[in-house]
């Protein structure tokens, strides 16, 4: 789509493609972010417990329940970040909706 086809658009389907583009641009810096500090903050929450034990036994427990959330909301953040990235290049390229951005 040129910029003189967006142009030729009524003005409610060009805000609402403005507006598609900017959502899913917002959802695939979010999601690409949480896909980095999920799993940092997992590590952190496993090394606080390795500084003070109170028992072997529970923070072996607490350190793999912390790994497998942390792997599970990675895995979800990180689909979240393929679909968003997907549906943001699906939508229209044009240099006036570019600018908007």
């Amino acid at each position: 789509m040129h910029s003189s086809q967006l142009d030729i658009l009524p003005p409610e389907q060009a805000a609402l493609l403005i507006r598609k583009k900017r959502f899913w641009k917002k959802t695939m810096w979010i999601a690409s972010i949480s896909t980095i500090l999920i799993p940092v903050i997992g590590i952190t929450c496993c090394n606080i417990g390795i500084v003070s034990p109170k028992d072997t036994l529970e923070w072996i427990d607490t350190s793999l329940i912390t790994i497998v959330t942390a792997l599970s909301l990675t895995a979800l953040a990180f689909l979240l970040s393929l679909v968003s990235f997907i549906r943001f290049l699906s939508l229209p390229k044009t240099s006036t909706m570019e600018r908007g951005l």
